[in-house]
């Protein structure tokens, strides 16, 4: 990641924040409240993870609203993009699924990748804050445990639709140059350094999650993917012709 870990510094979104987002679309860049420092860093999380086009509400932010901004799909769509967020990468590529670890873990983690005391504090804390959003509630992406030396938790998220998984895939293969054939196991080998991240990743899924995920995209979307399992041996095809873009014009028409 080309970006710093420390993306949010003390300035985390909040949900009134994503609620505003969305319901003064085109007009949120003038007409929002946020300090002037809030501004900034909530402007660049939403312009990286494609719901703010320059200064104007964006077709994908246009789509999340049809669907719903909070419901469990477009959130799911919102962490996939996310991902790629310097800040959440960390989360999602160093917390483990349901192992709770102490901030002060955390921060020690932080310290030893160089990063400086003050980062490595805000990082930490924000993660309260960024799962107290519908990322944390509704998604069900995280929480963080009561007390003043809480723990952070990353926890498995809800998938409901599997058109989710479809475009993570998509993102996965684009941001790995193109990787469009590869097996469930390599899905699940999160210790091999790629750019893109693994949408089991992303959620917490495992196998048993992911293989009828699979055989049912496979079967309603064969333009987009092939897979198939047998004798221990699987393999997902995503078509290189098509791109994650296409994926999100599957949703158009749901409400």
């Amino acid at each position: 990641m080309k970006q710093s870990v420390d993306c949010f510094g003390t300035h985390t979104p909040k949900t009134e924040w994503f609620e505003a987002f969305f319901d003064l679309k085109d007009k949120f860049v003038a007409e929002n409240r946020l300090g002037p420092e809030q501004k900034v860093r909530f402007n660049r999380y939403l312009r990286n993870i494609g719901l703010l086009d320059r200064e104007r509400f964006s077709s994908f932010a246009e789509q999340l609203n049809a669907l719903g901004w909070n419901s469990v799909t477009s959130l799911g769509l919102i962490l996939i993009n996310s991902a790629y967020y310097a800040q959440i990468n960390w989360y999602i590529r160093n917390l483990d699924i349901d192992r709770a670890f102490s901030r002060k873990a955390v921060q020690e983690m932080l310290r030893q990748e160089g990063n400086s005391e003050f980062t490595s504090k805000t990082v930490s804390g924000a993660y309260k804050r960024y799962v107290e959003t519908p990322i944390g509630k509704i998604l069900g992406f995280g929480y963080t445990t009561s007390g003043k030396d809480y723990d952070l938790v990353r926890s498995k998220c809800i998938v409901t639709d599997p058109r989710v998984i479809l475009y993570g895939l998509y993102r996965f293969a684009e941001e790995c140059k193109g990787f469009y054939q590869f097996s469930l196991t390599r899905l699940l080998d999160y210790n091999v350094e790629a750019d893109g991240v693994s949408p089991t990743q992303v959620f917490g899924l495992e196998r048993e999650d992911m293989g009828p995920i699979l055989h049912g995209l496979s079967a309603k979307y064969p333009e987009f993917i092939n897979y198939t399992s047998t004798h221990d041996l699987d393999k997902i095809s995503l078509r290189g012709d098509r791109t994650s873009a296409e994926v999100l014009d599957l949703f158009k028409g749901d409400t």
